[in-house]
């Protein structure tokens, strides 16, 4: 259903970059590796400094892999990303989307002091409080016990983006009890970015149960 609806939206708006996105993440999930190649060698011509652009394909696609516990593919789709994002940062270093998905590969790759160092940057040049959360989370991942507890609450109405950063942290520290108040908790508020949940925190809550 998700593939489908990904290439109807494509079809409709085919200036619309997440839909190539939608379509990485569904073909990944499926292990459909051939169509994957087919949709990715399409997209590699357009435009690159977008938010959702062919290192953010990659990148989701590495995610979804890992998620549905095939690590190895995660891991060469990650290295992929890094190369191609590597090249684009070459050209503009500030390009805030680029660094984004930069931080989102090395964490699926599993380097967590390099993440930390490209999320630093970015907080640099962009303070927003996700970016902020997500040092805190990198920091905490390496041994900064209490770094996301010197961060301001958020207002009521932007809860979800910390709850899901505890809900991973609580996770990767095997506390089962509180990772789940907080994702309940974050069912209650709403969290428009939960469907990326399982994938790009996969490491710290293991491979999506197969059905």
């Amino acid at each position: 259903l998700e593939l489908r609806a990904a290439r109807e939206m494509r079809t409709r708006h085919p200036s619309t970059r997440v839909a190539w996105v939608l379509e990485a993440r569904a073909l990944a999930a499926l292990r459909d590796s051939s169509a994957l190649e087919t949709a990715l060698e399409q997209a590699a011509t357009l435009d690159p400094d977008v938010y959702w652009s062919y290192g953010g394909m990659l990148v989701t696609a590495g995610e979804e892999f890992a998620a549905h516990g095939d690590t190895l593919s995660g891991l060469r789709y990650a290295a992929r990303a890094l190369t191609w994002l590597r090249g684009r940062l070459a050209v503009n270093p500030d390009d805030t989307d680029h660094l984004y998905w930069m931080a989102s590969a090395q964490h699926l790759r599993g380097d967590i002091a390099g993440e930390r160092q490209t999320l630093e940057r970015l907080v640099r040049l962009d303070a927003r409080s996700s970016y902020r959360e997500s040092v805190a989370l990198a920091m905490e991942l390496s041994g900064t016990i209490g770094a996301l507890a010197q961060l301001p609450e958020p207002p009521p109405y932007d809860r979800g983006g910390r709850l899901e950063t505890e809900a991973r942290l609580a996770a990767a520290r095997g506390d089962r009890r509180t990772r789940d108040a907080r994702l309940q908790e974050m069912s209650r508020v709403g969290f428009r970015s939960r469907p990326w949940m399982h994938g790009k925190a996969w490491r710290e809550f293991g491979p999506v149960p197969r059905r």
